[in-house]
Formats: C-alpha cells, structure tokens, sequence
C-alpha cells in the first residue's frame, strides 16, 4: 500500500520545494465565471463521481515523498512557496472565542434526510461549536424550491450573514457582488483570518490568483491540495477475462476500443453496450476537440461554450471538424446498436443505473475508483467484477496533449452577504478551519468517531460514526459529506484521505487513468475574467447556447440529417449567434496571460 501511495503522490499535479512562509499575501481569483468551460470542480451529492478528484496528501508528507525530478517537472506558477501544514499550526487567534456569537446561515434541507434530516443536525457540527464559541443558525429550504426561495430572500435584502450565492445566484458571484448582494472579505483576511493568509501565502501563485475577483475575495472557498485522476471509464472486468481481453498501457486506440465495445455487445447483447446520457464520451484526443456537453446534471457538468487551444489559438469544440466526425462515429455506435438513439429518456438515478451496470444491461460506463466495489452489492452473480478501460487515443504512441489540468479551488463555497452585520465574527470562525486543529474537523471529523490515528497520521474511518439518525454511511465519500464540516466551511481539503479506504481496484484503475502527457490542448484554469469580460460571454451565450445543444441533439436523434450542407448551416448559425465573439474574449484573455499581464 505505501509504494502504491507514494505512486499516487508522485502523480499529483501540485507538489513543491518548500521554503518558509512569508508574509501575507494579496488575495487570489473569480470562481463564479461565466465562463463555463474553464475546468472546474463542484460539489456535489456523493454519486459515481464523488467528491472532487483526489488530491495529494498535505504538503509537509507529499514533500517526502515526491522526488526532486517530479518537483522539476512542475511549473514554477504551480510550486507551493512554503508549507500550509506549518501554517496552519501558528495560534494567531485563540479559540473558543472569547465573546462567541451566532452566524446565521442559509441552505437547502440536506437531500438524504434519512441519514440527517437539517442541516443543524451535522455530527461535526456540535463539534464545531464547541471548537469555536460560535453557534450556526439555519434558515432552511426544501431543494425542489431553493432557486426561487433564494431569488425572494436577495430581492427582500433581508439576507442570512451566509448565503450560496455561487450555487444559486443566476448571474454569478461576480454579478453578486457587483449588484451589492455579497462584500468582499479580503478587507478583513489580515486581522480576522490570519491563518488562512498564512496559508494563501504558501499555496502557488497560479492557486492564489484563482480565488480573487478583481482583486476581490468573494467567497469562502475549499483548496484542493493537488489532484490526479480518479474517474474514467470502466467495464466487466469478468467480461475482458471471458473474451481475453487485456491492457497493458495507459492508452488504447479508438480501434481497439471500438472492438471491445462489439465484441461485448454481441456476446453479451446489452441493452446499453454504452451508457450515453449527455452527448460526451471521452474521445477528445482521439477526434482532437473539444467535445461539449449537450445537457448538464447541474453539479458535476454544464454545457459550455467548449472552448479550447490548438497551440497559442483559441477555439471552440462546437464548430470543429473533428466534432462532426465524432457525431458521425456517435451515429455509427447508435445504427450498431452500441447505443440508444433515445438517450435523453434514460433513467438517471443513481440506484437505477447501478442495477443496470451490475445485471450486465451496460458493457461501459463512467464511474469514480472508490465506487468499483459498490456495484456488487446489487448482483449476486460470483463472478462479477469491474475493471477499469484505459483512456482512449488516435495514436497512443503520440504525446497525449489532452491532459486536464484541474484547478485546486473549490467551485462552491458560502459568501458574505450584504445584510451581515457583524462580518468580523464570520471571519474568525471561518479562519478556525484554516488551522490544523480546524483542517482535521474538516477533513477527518471527530477525534474518536471518523478521525482515528496510525501514529501521527490521521486516518478518515468512514465505518463506524453513525448519524443523528442512527444510520452509518453507505460509503467513503457520503461519511465525508455527513461527518465533516465540507458542507459548510472552506478550507484546506486533504483530498486522498480517501485513499487509504481504496480497494486494489480502485488504486489499479487510478494507476491505469493517469496518462503521462501535456495541457496544451486545455484553457488555462488560472485565467481569470474581468467582469466586463464575464458580461461579454454572458451575452452571447444566452443564445448560442440555447440553440447549439439542440441543433446537435437533432443530428443525434435523426429529425436532422447530418451531411455537409446541414453542417455548414449549424456552424454559420453558430457564427450568427456570436461563437466567435466569445472566442474573441477567450482569446484576448489568454493573451494577456501568456505576456504575463494578467
């Protein structure tokens, strides 16, 4: 298990020579952009995806474990300036405060009541209070009605001191603050948030420039200590054995693929030989585009303008030639019967879809590492097993330029309302969990109950605490959501806790999706948008998106033909409605970032 963690740690995007922190540093970037295709993680009700991808441990272990010639490989914007464990571990503020105080907060009702039925009810929670001396107050909501119960709290102005604005505010959080809905909380960092300063200074510059605004904080976010891939593609493991079927390397060519897919389509005759939901598989590197999500879950994706580089150029996925050539190949899947032409009408609840997966009525599908061993529990079949499908490329011998580079910022995250009157108290207690003491409650839970220790190292037991229900948690990253504080604070997030829990299955399939390569077909997720630059893609959107994900579902179901003049109308259209002003933006955008001047 170590040499296979010291892997995992060696593939982390963000390790770092580490120095001494230095003094507090100017606030960081805008995670509210209208800018949708910029890579970003969001939070999420625990499901095949998960949590956001897993990270590597905090800085002071990755250290000893990453050797000098991974550190070289990492750009100098992407090293950590110092140690955020040491950081955490300075008293600048004494806890329990002095005074204490409530902080009102508002939230839906959390959506799986039978394990915790308010919000108020969190075991971490209590533990929190106590930790700091200040008492959370909920207004809660039900989740079906949260939008339009948000819109009347913001037009009333009579706001919680908490509020989700970059979960519920339709115009984003720079329009929030912009339109005084939320403050910014940088002015109050030095003295009410001295850890998390401390902390921000030693975390890399590209991270740091990725919290701010304008030069505005205007949220409380969730830090990522690193990531690596932990979700992709899987199959019947028990299926490849049957047919001999093998893979001894990261990538596979869209030929071999295509073959697995009709082999186990005609010896298994699935009814979904792929589970094709939102118009995407993940054949990017093998058509070299972008390929867009035509129909967003309203977490773990959206639909975007798809933008992306070829070298120094900006350009959109929607448009390409190679997305016409992967529709063509979507078509073929579909004529062969690979997958439904009726997509859109598949069953999305997670239940359903796991029942599918374990009774053989899917050959492949996406699915987070740590979930492979869930799936036996709905077959009875001895034999079953899932194994993970490498990602696939149109020459796997070629250097692979299609590798996500995930930002580290949290797409979530409470701010701060207009309405609060006392921002100092919120700041204290928000500061609380950039301290090490606070890092544990938010990463690990209660010493006793999901907190346990292997030495000095502390260790996410998923297993034993139990609600105020009285239920225990279904699996790892549903206890990270009941036993924590990650539903209510940011943080530092200590995102391979999870590992140790892994089965070897989910440490082969996070070995076997980790390819070696480059970013340079992806959008720097560092870039940040001023607000007029946010309003200009804003404006175009509106209706390019609303038209382009229809004309290429047409294509999809057969009300349209797709041939080269029903191609070069959909892209003329897709130039009427503005796809190349808001290129246009990107572009000037990345241009001032790559001359350093922003």
């Amino acid at each position: 298990m170590k040499k296979t963690l010291s892997m995992l740690l060696v593939l982390a995007l963000v390790v770092a020579l580490f120095a001494a922190c230095g003094s507090t540093a100017a606030p960081a970037s805008d995670a509210g952009s209208a800018a949708g295709s910029a890579a970003a993680s969001a939070e999420a009700p625990a499901d095949e995806g998960g949590d956001a991808a897993p990270a590597a441990e905090p800085a002071a272990e990755a250290g000893s474990a990453v050797e000098d010639s991974a550190v070289e490989d990492v750009p100098e914007e992407e090293q950590l300036a110092g140690d955020p464990m040491d950081a955490m571990k300075e008293e600048f503020i004494s806890y329990p405060l002095e005074e204490g105080g409530t902080i009102t907060m508002w939230y839906y009702t959390p959506p799986y009541v039978q394990f915790v039925d308010s919000n108020a009810n969190f075991n971490a929670l209590k533990a929190a209070e106590e930790a700091t001396g200040v008492k959370l107050d909920f207004i809660e909501v039900g989740s079906a009605s949260a939008s339009e119960q948000f819109n009347l709290m913001v037009a009333g102005g009579d706001m919680t001191d908490l509020i989700p604005v970059i979960e519920y505010y339709s115009s984003g959080v720079t329009k929030a603050y912009e339109e005084d809905v939320i403050m910014d909380i940088e002015p109050y960092v030095e003295e009410y948030m001295p850890n998390f300063a401390a902390v921000r200074e030693c975390l890399s510059e590209k991270t740091k420039s990725q919290m701010l605004t304008d030069g505005a904080l205007l949220a409380f976010y969730q830090v990522n200590d690193g990531s690596f891939a932990a979700n992709g593609q899987v199959t019947r493991g028990d299926w490849l054995d049957e047919l001999g079927i093998s893979f001894d390397s990261t990538l596979i060519s869209l030929d071999e693929f295509d073959d697995m897919l009709h082999q186990m389509h005609d010896k298994y005759n699935v009814a979904h030989t792929i589970y094709f939901t939102d118009g995407t598989l993940p054949l990017n590197a093998v058509f070299d585009t972008s390929i867009p999500t035509l129909v967003g879950d309203g977490f773990m994706t959206s639909v975007s303008s798809a933008i992306f580089r070829r070298g120094d150029e900006c350009v959109s996925g929607w448009n390409q030639d190679g997305y016409r050539d992967y529709l063509e190949y979507v078509l073929q899947l579909m004529d062969d019967g690979l997958i439904d032409k009726d997509f859109m009408g598949l069953d999305g609840d997670q239940g359903v879809r796991n029942t599918a997966y374990a009774n053989g009525d899917v050959a492949i599908w996406q699915m987070g590492a740590d979930k492979l061993e869930e799936l036996s529990w709905y077959t009875e079949d001895p034999n079953f097993k899932v194994s993970a499908v490498p990602n696939v490329a149109v020459d796997p011998d070629a250097p692979y330029v299609w590798k996500q580079d995930s930002s580290l910022i949290q797409r979530g995250g409470f701010s701060l309302s207009t309405s609060c009157e006392n921002p100092e108290l919120v700041c204290q207690w928000e500061n609380y969990f950039w301290t090490y003491d606070g890092w544990l409650l938010n990463n690990y839970g209660i010493d006793g109950e999901s907190l346990t220790w292997e030495g000095e190292e502390p260790r996410f037991d998923w297993e034993t605490p139990v609600t105020v229900t009285g239920m225990n948690a279904p699996n790892a990253d549903m206890a990270l959501e009941l036993f924590t504080m990650k539903r209510f604070a940011g943080g530092y997030l200590d995102n391979d806790r999870l590992v140790p829990t892994f089965p070897e299955s989910a440490l082969n399939a996070v070995e076997l999706w980790n390819v070696e390569g480059s970013d340079e077909r992806y959008y720097p997720d560092s870039i940040v948008f001023t607000v007029e630059e946010n309003e200009k893609i804003a404006e175009y959107e509106g209706d390019f998106l609303t038209y382009a994900p229809g004309a290429i579902l047409a294509f999809l179901n057969g009300n349209t033909p797709l041939n080269d003049d029903t191609w070069n109308e959909f892209v003329t259209e897709c130039d009427n409605l503005g796809i190349n002003e808001i290129i246009a933006v990107y572009q000037n955008a990345y241009d001032e970032y790559i001359a350093g001047e922003r």
